[in-house]
């Protein structure tokens, strides 16, 4: 099927100060060969969200695989 065809698929990551399986998760996305594919993670505030390691490790993980990638981070937890 022709990648126009396929239906976009969003994967959503949600995080809450705990990022012990974060590297497993994207790692896991990375691997897939569908080819229309978003990845989100969305943190709700954490005051310790380590942005710049999971970029860094999304784009060692990502090579040149079309996946959109995007990191929403809350100032405030809301809930």
């Amino acid at each position: 099927m022709p990648e126009q065809d396929c239906p976009l698929v969003s994967v959503v990551c949600l995080t809450y100060k705990k990022f012990d399986y974060i590297k497993s998760n994207i790692a896991s996305v990375m691997a897939q060969d569908y080819p229309r594919m978003e990845y989100i993670i969305s943190d709700d505030g954490s005051p310790c969200f380590p942005k710049e390691e999971i970029e860094r490790y999304i784009s060692e993980s990502k090579g040149n695989k079309p996946i959109s990638v995007r990191i929403l981070r809350h100032e405030k937890n809301v809930g």
